[in-house]
């Protein structure tokens, strides 16, 4: 199964240092360069060039892989356990299934699993257009794709039915084993605020957080609770 992702020459050290060190599942891998100046912080202008540069690349492997079943993943992620079976269940009944974001049902576009057709498509050709003006592609993601918040349980069929007669994106949720930084606070993370790490954790995307250092901060920060769990778990056999 194809992985596809992009990074900057400021996060290469999150990609070969993180990234694909901590790589678990044997997927196709297809990193594409973005070569910009500057470090990619967010809101920047490099930044922005690299959010662009994301959305046609995520547009030209649909279609290229047109009809399979892709994982796009930004390279600030770490994974602990394998996760292609786990991503194959997860899509199902599902045109894209995302990282959740934040408690309050908001999706994040830095790791998703999703088919290659008309559906998915579309939604980042709506996404790239609107990036002319707006510049953060999670939010105009949310904005296009949440058309109807999801609620309870019967609203949550509701809506997943009516998207299916709309033709529009069946979507849903990872766990919050799939974990970010902001998943469970949905707050900004600085160094040394605490993080509640999630047991039996499946992988890590460094986000709600500002800069490469403060991500690798993160990134060492979470490692470090996992192996700890990891030697006390051996330690207690």
């Amino acid at each position: 199964m194809k992985l596809i992702g992009v990074y900057t020459k400021s996060h290469r050290i999150l990609k070969d240092e993180w990234f694909l060190a901590s790589l678990q599942d044997n997927y196709d891998v297809e990193l594409h360069n973005c070569d910009i100046a500057g470090s990619g912080t967010y809101m920047e202008p490099s930044w922005s060039e690299a959010v662009l540069f994301k959305s046609d690349t995520i547009i030209n492997s649909i279609k290229k892989y047109w009809g399979e079943i892709f994982v796009y993943s930004d390279v600030d992620v770490q994974f602990f356990k394998p996760t292609q079976q786990i991503l194959l269940n997860a899509i199902k009944n599902y045109d894209i299934v995302c990282q959740r974001d934040d408690p309050y049902g908001n999706l994040c576009t830095g790791f998703w699993i999703a088919r290659a057709n008309e559906k998915v498509l579309k939604l980042w050709q709506e996404i790239r257009a609107i990036l002319k003006q707006e510049k953060r592609d999670q939010f105009v993601f949310n904005r296009i794709i949440r058309e109807k918040p999801m609620g309870g349980k019967i609203k949550r069929i509701f809506n997943y039915f009516m998207r299916i007669f709309m033709g529009k994106c069946r979507y849903s949720y990872f766990p919050v084993t799939f974990f970010g930084g902001g998943t469970i606070t949905g707050k900004l993370w600085t160094p040394g605020t605490k993080i509640s790490v999630p047991e039996g954790i499946v992988l890590h995307h460094a986000n709600c957080t500002i800069g490469v250092e403060n991500k690798i901060r993160q990134l060492k920060y979470v490692r470090g609770v996992v192996e700890t769990r990891q030697k006390n778990n051996v330690k207690h056999l």
